[in-house]
């Protein structure tokens, strides 16, 4: 089994050695566009100009332009809202109130 896993491993690394300079040119790309779908990567790996970057999709359903997604600051993070909660179930909260510790039962 060692056998195996050392020549999987020393197959692996010859393969990221032999394509580096691929590897770095994906990961600038990557640090770049943040996304790179399958056609873009095949034009990327193949030497072709890639098309501008598409708009983004943000989770809220916006669509944000990617001029105006890189000037964002990077520390500020969109703002979630809150998880809902079934009533009657032990994790719902009354509003901001902190959850309540079950009755103990009465000492006899």
């Amino acid at each position: 089994m060692a056998k195996i896993i050392q020549e999987c491993y020393q197959r692996a690394e010859r393969i990221l050695t032999e394509h580096m300079d691929q590897l770095h040119l994906l990961a600038k790309t990557l640090l770049e566009r943040e996304t790179v779908d399958g056609e873009e990567l095949r034009m990327l790996l193949a030497g072709e100009p890639l098309p501008p970057p598409r708009a983004a999709t943000t989770t809220n359903g916006r669509v944000d332009e990617p001029e105006k997604a890189a000037e964002a600051s990077p520390t500020e993070a969109p703002a979630l809202p809150r998880p809902q909660m079934r009533p009657g179930t032990a994790t719902a909260n009354q509003g901001d109130a902190p959850p309540q510790a079950p009755p103990r039962p009465a000492s006899s």
